[in-house]
């Protein structure tokens, strides 16, 4: 009873820091052309690959296009294409049903990763920063091919999921 007390006292006397618990998951964001179906398809794996391997709640995936038209649907033959198509692989409808989207500034500020489907629209996705910004947001911007490399079942059994990551 006694060091119960010392240690709630040494708890208290500390002052410990602020945590902002709303940030302890990744916000990734999958950037195509126009927003069609690439970066769609791309976000509905992510969600169901995240959700398979118990990441569901702490990997938030998104998408939109850098030339697309906001506010936009899909034509209802490629909707229901993908709605289709989405099924038959495990992937949510959800994702098909948004408006397209355009990347923001803002986007780049929201978002942890910000992933390009081809090496082009890296370019097109930084000329929304001014030129001494660029370094900073360079180190969120990756083209797709920048995660072709495979971990060994060895190195998941040992550092876990998040191995994927680096």
């Amino acid at each position: 009873r006694q060091g119960n007390r010392w240690i709630e006292g040494l708890l208290w006397s500390q002052e410990l820091p602020h945590v902002d618990w709303t940030r302890y998951h990744l916000q990734v964001i999958f950037v195509d052309d126009e927003h069609l179906t690439q970066a769609r398809l791309a976000e509905g794996l992510l969600e169901s690959i995240a959700e398979w391997n118990g990441f569901g709640r702490a990997i938030y995936p998104h998408s939109c296009g850098v030339h697309g038209h906001e506010g936009e649907h899909l034509d209802l033959a490629s909707f229901a294409a993908m709605i289709g198509e989405a099924k038959r692989i495990g992937i949510s409808a959800e994702v098909f049903k948004p408006a397209q989207a355009r990347l923001t500034r803002e986007d780049l500020d929201y978002y942890d990763f910000i992933i390009a489907l081809n090496a082009d629209l890296c370019a097109d996705i930084l000329r929304c920063v001014e030129e001494d910004e660029k370094e900073y947001y360079e180190r969120k911007v990756f083209p797709l091919a920048s995660f072709k490399s495979c971990c060994t079942d060895e190195v998941l059994l040992r550092e876990g999921g998040t191995a994927l990551l680096k």
